[in-house]
């Protein structure tokens, strides 16, 4: 079992590294952490004392760090020079971290915001949440980019760009995130769960919330995919129904050719989640398929991945089922 890092400090950074190098993502708590003007000079301070120990120690990790504003990414920045002015060794190891390149690339230092990293990757990413009470000690729910529609995305791709390490510095524990309604900031508070439970070495439980997180994103693809679906198929002239049906198994999307049409003339099937937790391939790929063919219906099998790898071809099998026709890859 692990212990929570709880920082008092900004200079117990040196500590707490060993913490960081034992596990791939570690939590860092700065509970006097203070949320002012979209910054937060305390978690800046800590990250930058971090980010001396780390090159002082010369392991050879690469290093990244991704604040969630840019008036933090700026306060990064401060407070790494500030430290430089006191330290005239730590300003030589710094240039050389900004000029560093392996096999012609550039791998050194960055310091980027949620609006522009993008495929930069490093051993070691460090992560600064920057928000937590106002100096009034009050909390807003506005999480910036987060709150907004797709903001979930951008959390992935902070995740995805640490080979090695993860380390999250917050000022906020998840429970202090109350706007679950918002999808965005509840998935923020999922990932600051599920970095505090891995850094607590509470490995089933941080399993769960992870499994709770993907199984979100398959509902949610399969709802994407369905609604594209549907716009391109509106576009040719079909009117579409969403989620027919009265029982667990629901038909996605079913098209007519005029809206007051009693009949469908095509159903469209995605592979949600329910479609990969269903164990009986027979029910899945047979039984009900032909309940709808029972009923007059046309039938289509539509796979996510055909339909982000392709979809003009997903399209073409689609109006070809529309019509009833056979549908042929183009050779």
């Amino acid at each position: 079992m692990g212990e929570a890092i709880i920082v008092d400090d900004v200079k117990e950074a040196k500590n707490n590294l060993d913490h960081l190098f034992s596990k791939p993502i570690s939590y860092h708590y700065i509970h006097k952490g203070v949320y002012n003007a979209r910054s937060n000079s305390m978690e800046a301070q800590y990250i930058a004392n971090m980010v001396r120990e780390l090159l002082i120690q010369n392991k050879g990790q690469s290093v990244g760090i991704v604040a969630f504003s840019m008036e933090q990414q700026n306060e990064i920045e401060t407070a790494i020079e500030n430290i430089c002015i006191e330290d005239k060794v730590f300003e030589n190891l710094i240039e050389e971290e900004y000029k560093r390149i392996e096999n012609n690339q550039f791998v050194g230092l960055f310091v980027k915001n949620l609006e522009n990293v993008q495929g930069d990757e490093r051993d070691i990413i460090i992560m600064s949440t920057c928000y937590g009470y106002n100096p009034q000690g009050k909390m807003l729910m506005n999480f910036g980019p987060i709150n907004k529609r797709g903001g979930e995305k951008r959390l992935n791709v902070i995740f995805s760009r640490a080979k090695r390490s993860m380390c999250v510095v917050s000022s906020i524990k998840y429970t202090d995130i109350k706007n679950e309604y918002n999808e965005g900031a509840n998935y923020f508070r999922k990932y600051l769960q599920y970095a505090e439970l891995i850094s607590l070495g509470q490995l089933e439980a941080a399993n769960n919330v992870l499994n709770a997180i993907n199984s979100k994103n398959k509902v949610e693809t399969s709802s994407l995919i369905a609604d594209q679906i549907q716009e391109e198929i509106e576009k040719i002239g079909y009117f579409a129904t969403k989620n027919i049906g009265q029982s667990k198994f629901k038909c996605h999307l079913g098209f007519k050719k005029a809206v007051d049409d009693e009949e469908f003339v095509l159903g469209i099937m995605i592979d949600d989640d329910l479609h990969y937790a269903n164990d009986d391939i027979l029910e899945q790929y047979l039984l009900r398929p032909q309940i709808l063919i029972a009923n007059g219906w046309t039938v289509c099998q539509i796979y996510s991945k055909d339909w982000i790898e392709n979809k003009p071809r997903v399209l073409k099998m689609i109006a070809a089922a529309l019509k009833n026709e056979s549908f042929f890859d183009d050779v």
